[in-house]
């Protein structure tokens, strides 16, 4: 089973597709190192997940488009007295606590003095997942090998298409030629020069890898100037496309 055909099962078409869709965005965000968009994203997604605690808790949903009451100790406090899960009255709730909470105090849904930055990004990414691998857990009666495999499913949804580590920049995704590598640098690091970008995708080839450079520039994907190499907003787009396909 699916996760969303899952997630939609234990709760109605419009959390369940909410969570999954929302989850999926921060996913996504998280890949293209979008920190602020990610945090954005982890507001709806608390969002989200309250309508499902109400359901599991109470019976009865917000609605998507009704307004939720303020996330606050009285509410923690409603969560903790009503009758259900321990996890459901406790521990889920305070998961989703934290992320609205860092979501608040970092310049993201407000302006702050902190920036959003990848240890944040990071956090609201791995508190989405053990939100939805709790819910899994309480939730399933599928077999135990079914069960294990949707709470893979979430944990492994992610896989970095780049690497940055000090100097080290790699693109992990062996699967991409270097014309598609260059163009998941370029959007991710700005722009580089012509040595720096064989370097990194590892192209032996000086004056072949010239020529994909040259291609990319008709097209219009990058400006390749003086050697140097800046992406286009037609190249952004196509990263993404890489991106997403990358982690599908």
């Amino acid at each position: 089973m699916k996760l969303r055909e899952f997630l939609v099962s234990i709760s109605n078409n419009e959390i369940g597709e909410s969570l999954v869709t929302i989850y999926d965005s921060i996913v996504e965000h998280f890949i293209l190192r979008r920190w602020k968009h990610l945090g954005l994203d982890a507001g709806h997604f608390v969002e989200a997940a309250r309508r499902f605690l109400e359901l599991k808790l109470f019976g009865v949903a917000t609605p998507i488009a009704g307004q939720l009451s303020n996330f606050n100790e009285a509410t923690l406090n409603s969560y903790l007295k009503a009758k259900g899960d321990e996890s459901y009255r406790v521990l889920v709730p305070r998961a989703l606590w934290s992320l609205y909470a860092l979501r608040n105090k970092r310049s993201i849904g407000h302006l702050g003095a902190v920036q959003a930055s990848e240890i944040d990004a990071t956090l609201l990414l791995n508190g989405a997942k053990w939100v939805l691998s709790e819910i899994v857990r309480l939730e399933s009666n599928l077999t135990a090998e079914e069960t294990q495999n949707l709470v893979t499913s979430i944990i492994s949804r992610q896989q970095p298409t780049i690497w940055v580590e000090g100097d080290i920049i790699r693109v992990l995704d062996t699967s991409l030629g270097a014309r598609e590598k260059t163009l998941v640098i370029l959007a991710l690091i700005g722009r580089k020069s012509e040595d720096d970008l064989r370097k990194i995708v590892q192209y032996k080839n000086p004056l072949n890898f010239r020529k994909i450079l040259k291609r990319l520039d008709e097209k219009n994907l990058i400006s390749y100037r003086s050697a140097e190499c800046l992406i286009s907003p037609a190249g952004l787009t196509e990263a993404e496309v890489i991106f997403r396909n990358s982690f599908q």
